[in-house]
């Protein structure tokens, strides 16, 4: 392993009011590829947050907290690549529903990520929130609700729903449904890396484009379990998740220079852009001309699982699992709907079956 990672972390409670500093690192050098997954090396992250916490129950609330939290990003070049503060709080309310919200602040900065590995470009001002609300614990009927909401002056500007519902019938039966519903439009969606040894390219950015456009993208999908207990040594879960996801692209354009937060519209800062057939998209530029894939789409999937276990004998235990994946990719965008599934159902796939016995022999 050529490089460190690692996480500090400070903490303290007084009465009602808490504290806590974190601070984590991960060298350039640093390669985890033989034990886990990096997702991104060369980051420096400090963190705190303070609370109140009240505990003792009032005329409204069985209990409260409220405080406020903030998180700065820096790569070990000293370049800055966020600040973000919040304001947040939780309240437990005298029948045991519970609401929480938070509502943060980004500043600008540059990100590394953005051009996949090229050069540094500018990030904006923007805000995020989200409030969730559910019942008592307790419950034999549990349901919740969540929205999350995010809004950058130039990126990403959408909002999600999700929700969940658990019903238990009966003792040895459990039923559960959790959807999920995202809008987004991304002004600053990275699509491709124009590096062709034969165009002239943007000498600004070392000789190739680095191509983003305006996404107008929705998800759909949910979750749905079934956990059925038929004696305690016989089980069987159900799982299935239908998944719709489209995009439409417009608004192409490029990185003008490094660290720049604007871009450089096709066909009105910069050359013309057509269509150079159904599936891809021509730009004159700066005495050139190049193509790119027409980034649209609409990606299908349904996935279940039938998880059998029996424990035979203490210690004994057969597994039997049966899987069915399937997946497609239409190509064009469509307006996802609980309908879009039906398609998603009838896309090709693979189906899967394994059978495993872990068998205790004693020794004696």
């Amino acid at each position: 392993m050529s490089g460190l990672a690692g996480r500090l972390g400070l903490g303290k409670r007084n009465g009602g009011v808490r504290w806590d500093t974190a601070a984590s690192f991960e060298t350039p050098g640093l390669n985890w590829n033989d034990v886990g997954q990096l997702q991104a090396a060369d980051d420096i992250v400090l963190g705190g947050n303070v609370r109140y916490h009240e505990t003792t129950p009032g005329a409204l609330a069985q209990a409260w907290n409220a405080g406020l939290t903030g998180e700065g990003k820096w790569n070990f070049g000293g370049v800055q690549e966020y600040w973000e503060v919040a304001g947040l709080g939780e309240l437990a309310w005298k029948n045991f529903w519970n609401t929480s919200a938070v509502l943060g602040l980004v500043t600008p900065g540059l990100s590394e990520s953005n051009t996949r590995g090229g050069p540094l470009a500018g990030t904006d001002w923007g805000t995020f929130g989200s409030f969730a609300l559910s019942n008592a614990p307790g419950s034999r009927t549990q349901w919740n609700t969540a929205v999350n909401a995010v809004w950058f002056r130039e990126g990403e500007r959408g909002i999600e729903l999700s929700g969940g519902l658990t019903w238990q019938p009966m003792d040895r039966v459990r039923l559960s449904l959790t959807p999920r519903y995202v809008r987004v439009r991304n002004s600053r969606q990275y699509i491709d890396t124009i590096e062709d040894a034969g165009l002239i390219g943007n000498p600004e950015t070392f000789g190739k484009r680095y191509v983003f456009g305006t996404i107008e993208r929705r998800e759909l999908a949910v979750q749905a379990r079934v956990q059925m207990v038929f004696t305690p040594d016989l089980a069987l879960d159900l799982y299935a998740e239908p998944f719709a996801s489209s995009g439409r692209y417009a608004r192409f354009g490029e990185l003008p220079r490094p660290r720049s937060r604007d871009l450089s519209l096709y066909g009105d800062e910069l050359g013309a852009i057509a269509r150079a057939d159904a599936d891809a998209y021509e730009v004159s530029a700066g005495g050139e001309s190049f193509r790119f894939d027409d980034p649209d789409f609409t990606a299908l999937s349904f996935r279940s699982t039938a998880v059998l276990r029996w424990e035979l004998a203490p210690g004994s235990t057969l597994f039997v699992v049966w899987q069915a994946s399937r997946a497609d990719d239409l190509g064009a965008p469509e307006i996802v709907t609980p309908a879009t599934w039906g398609d998603a159902l009838r896309s090709p796939g693979t189906q899967t079956l394994a059978v495993k016995l872990a068998y205790w022999w004693p020794a004696d």
